[in-house]
């Protein structure tokens, strides 16, 4: 395989790592952009916002199957330490 169709393949193969619905998402925006869809377009097949489209898109076309991927540190961070979990779990279950 060779040119777009190969490259695809590599894509997915390497997004194994990411949940499935994110990765299902991202590559079909790539596959999309490879087909001639403009933005707009693409954002109305996928289902999801332009932005999200060009935020792909751009990482995609600077870091390329790396860039796909979700980005250490990314969500909202833990207030309580693992340390502290099992005291609030067994105060939550004595209630």
């Amino acid at each position: 395989m060779s040119g777009a169709a190969g490259e695809a393949c590599g894509i997915f193969r390497w997004l194994m790592g990411v949940p499935a619905a994110d990765w299902i998402e991202r590559a079909r925006i790539i596959a999309l952009s490879w087909d001639g869809l403009a933005v707009p377009a693409i954002a109305a097949e996928v289902g999801c916002h332009e932005n999200t489209v060009r935020r792909w898109l751009h990482r995609f076309s600077a870091a390329g199957p790396g860039g796909l991927g979700g980005r250490p540190g990314a969500g909202r961070k833990r207030w309580i330490t693992e340390a502290e979990r099992p005291a609030i779990i067994a105060l939550a279950c004595s209630a």
